[in-house]
């Protein structure tokens, strides 16, 4: 297999279509390239399979040299924002040995949009607009229901697993009596979890549990689906948000160290019955488990072995990239 960039920096290959040719890998302006139009930044499948020993091969665009062998152009993107032509921030030759065939432009994309919403209809007018088949173009996203012309990676459990090695993660279960009923755990505010939050705190339950809401927020508009809550109007009183008083917190660290997945505090999956995640996305046709999910199965669990799952995606990547060759 063939990776494909357009870019050699002073600091290696360049994550496609980010203009920047000196930002020093793992710097802050590295990390800030998610965040930063166009989305764009390292593509970390290639860590995932060096990890598991799967061999591949990195090239230019420009000095590409298959022989039949399918060559991959990676787009991995933080954020897929449908105002964006990401084709056209391609180099030209890129395009055009995508529409001769000879090049595979492949989406990564780590969250669990619903594809409806944006990203299909945005997909098929950049493929419209620069004449490039859309059987040239595959997608893979952290979406299960997204649908067959999509393939299914848990990129945040393969992400959490491989960043973690050294990791003080809980081994031994707690079969004694423990001294909260559950761990609810809210970093970033969104419509619905805020209600679900505030429907905890109007009824005194969060006293009895590890709870924590700290009421940042994203740049980032929510995704359609994220804001309206309204169709549960008739499970809940708006009372419930009058006596919510964020932030809430059951710990002494920073906002960015609750964002830093290496912390683990061992109370709360040791010293609680059970553990209430709020996940990403809700009201939207979507199935996407993030880093909050397999964060509280790994610490949970007395034995996590995830090499046969790993191994399964990893090889599922390959088939849906190169059909013929697995």
């Amino acid at each position: 297999m063939i990776f494909v960039f357009d870019t050699y920096g002073e600091n290696g290959y360049v994550p496609n279509l980010v203009t920047r040719t000196d930002i020093v890998p793992r710097s802050d302006e590295w990390w800030n390239l998610a965040i930063t139009p166009p989305y764009s930044y390292e593509f970390r499948l290639l860590r995932y399979l060096y990890t598991e020993g799967i061999r591949y091969r990195v090239e230019l665009v420009s000095t590409m040299t298959s022989t039949g062998e399918t060559c991959v152009y990676p787009i991995n993107l933080n954020y897929f924002d449908p105002a964006i032509d990401y084709l056209a921030l391609m180099s030209e030759q890129a395009r055009d040995l995508a529409r001769k065939g000879q090049l595979t432009i492949v989406f990564y994309y780590s969250e669990g949009d619903d594809v409806d919403w944006h990203i299909s209809p945005r997909l098929e007018h950049m493929c419209s607009v620069h004449h490039i088949p859309r059987t040239q173009i595959r997608f893979i996203i952290a979406n299960r229901a997204a649908g067959q012309d999509y393939l299914y990676v848990a990129d945040d459990e393969l992400y959490y697993r491989y960043i973690n090695k050294d990791a003080d993660f809980v081994k031994n279960i707690n079969l004694g009596q423990r001294t909260k009923k559950f761990t609810c755990l809210n970093r970033i505010d969104k419509p619905f979890r805020r209600l679900f939050a505030a429907t905890l705190v109007a009824e005194q339950l969060h006293t009895d549990a590890y709870f924590s809401y700290n009421d940042k927020r994203y740049a980032l508009e929510y995704p359609v689906g994220d804001t309206d809550v309204s169709q549960w109007s008739q499970h809940w009183d708006q009372t419930v948000l009058e006596v919510f008083n964020p932030p809430y917190r059951c710990d002494d660290l920073e906002d960015y160290q609750h964002n830093t997945h290496q912390i683990i505090n061992h109370n709360f999956f040791q010293d609680a019955y059970w553990n209430v995640i709020v996940e990403t996305h809700i009201g939207q046709r979507t199935l996407f488990l993030t880093e909050k999910t397999f964060k509280a199965a790994c610490n949970c669990c007395e034995i996590w072995d995830t090499k046969h799952l790993t191994n399964g995606l990893t090889k599922a990547t390959i088939k849906f990239l190169m059909p013929n060759c697995v």
